[in-house]
């Protein structure tokens, strides 16, 4: 592991509360070595409550969210350990009519000391910002200090080389986002992530930890320096052992930044603030319409696959000659319900339903499609690749198959007024 976090032993951790004034506990020996040690694992959590929550509006309630995000592997996070452990935090400040710098040490005994003319710049809490990626956000819980999230995020597999833990960020929002003050935050390792994951119930709750914004503001506020001591309240972490894959893992890329790269997926069971890598050029998977803007934040089931299938199958619009399929609009919705309900078995989508598409009228003993049918609310277009692969892997059908007209200025003018019993019929495909 290149990072220190979790790359020693220690005695086995107690299963009640992490301390606020201690380091973390550490993990215990067994499984959670062997998935600490792995190259690569998978992390899902649901991030269910919080209770006891320092109240932010009008001194009495909060308007809580919770933001979650993975951290990256750089220099921040050597530091990082040593602050989240107790063992050291100081926040730099300006004195009153001074230049000078004044240090504040909060030791873990919670007696802050004074040292003028810092020299150790490094030892500052704003160098030890982390670098994480862009967090998912959960449905805000108004007028509450004990709010219940129940929220899901699922970011899959995920490189030890790359990500060394996950933060979780509890944050009052107040009139309409304009308004936001940091309520606590708490940063597990992955070393304490596999401890969650291999240790039941595969729950625990944590103290929250001060924010760097929460502790410059408590520095100004406190004449004598920040109380270790304040209490901000605790959060109920579970590991989801659901969708979590069985099959050796794959090896994922990172973004720098705040981004992650194309095959990181994160999702919520919520369905708010899901972020899911660009896929193909425009970040649309394989379908032409407006479609495309709802599925980019659909995780599919372990399918990451699938997405990545279907991706590879993308191509942005219909050309003059090609030949495209429809597919009836309502399988496809029931396909993307499955996909957010993490391919749940109780969701799955079926064969193709294309005969909500065909006239009951036959003629000369063919079928005939339905008039008056439009894009989007009655079926979608896929190219022939993606028909391919939604045939070959739910069946059904039948094909519908669509001409694009070579006599046409713009395809996209086409599409609009598109008459599909005019331009599309009934093939003779039916898996």
């Amino acid at each position: 592991m290149p990072s220190p976090i979790g790359s020693r032993l220690a005695p086995p951790r107690n299963k009640h509360a992490r301390s606020v004034s201690a380091p973390p506990p550490p993990a215990c020996y067994g499984n959670s070595l062997d998935a600490m040690t792995a190259s690569v694992v998978d992390i899902s959590l649901r991030i269910e409550s919080a209770c006891d929550l320092r109240p932010a509006q009008k001194g009495l309630k909060s308007n809580p969210l919770v933001e979650v995000a993975l951290v990256l592997a750089d220099e921040s996070t050597h530091r990082l350990h040593r602050i989240m452990a107790g063992t050291e935090l100081r926040v730099q400040r300006k004195r009153k009519g001074s230049r000078a710098l004044a240090q504040t040490t909060i030791s873990p005994i919670g007696s802050p000391t004074s040292t003028d003319n810092a020299t150790d710049p490094a030892a500052f809490l704003p160098s030890a910002e982390l670098n994480t990626t862009k967090p998912l956000k959960s449905n805000v819980v108004r007028h509450s200090l004990n709010p219940i999230w129940n929220f899901d995020v699922d970011f899959g597999e995920v490189s030890t080389d790359k990500i060394v833990g996950v933060n979780v960020v509890v944050r009052h929002i107040a009139k309409l986002g304009v308004v936001k003050k940091d309520l606590g935050q708490v940063t597990l390792s992955i070393r304490e992530l596999m401890d969650l994951k291999t240790s039941p119930p595969y729950q625990q709750s944590y103290q929250l930890q001060p924010t760097e914004a929460m502790l410059l503001k408590l520095q100004e506020e406190c004449v004598g320096g920040v109380e270790r001591s304040r209490d901000f309240g605790k959060i109920t972490i579970k590991f989801n052992n659901y969708g979590v894959s069985q099959s050796t893992p794959a090896r994922y890329e990172y973004m720098t930044g705040t981004s992650l790269s194309d095959s990181a997926l994160s999702t919520s069971s919520n369905g708010s603030n899901v972020s899911v890598g660009s896929i193909g050029s425009s970040g649309s998977i394989a379908h032409e319409d407006d479609f495309n803007k709802s599925m980019k934040n659909v995780l599919t089931k372990d399918p990451r696959n699938e997405l990545k299938a279907l991706a590879a199958c993308h191509t942005n619009k219909p050309k003059p000659g090609e030949v495209w399929y429809a597919i009836s609009a309502s399988w496809i919705e029931a396909w993307a319900r499955h996909m957010a309900d993490n391919a749940s078995k109780t969701t799955h989508p079926g064969e193709i339903r294309n005969m909500s598409l065909v006239s009951d009228d036959l003629v000369n003993g063919t079928f005939q499609l339905k008039q008056n049918l439009l894009i989007k609310h009655d079926f979608r277009l896929v190219n022939q690749a993606t028909w391919d692969y939604y045939s070959g892997e739910y069946g059904g059908g039948p094909a519908v198959i669509v001409q694009v007209p070579t006599n046409i200025q713009s395809v996209s003018t086409w599409m609009k007024d598109l008459k599909l019993h005019r331009y599309g019929r009934v093939g003779t495909t039916y898996e």
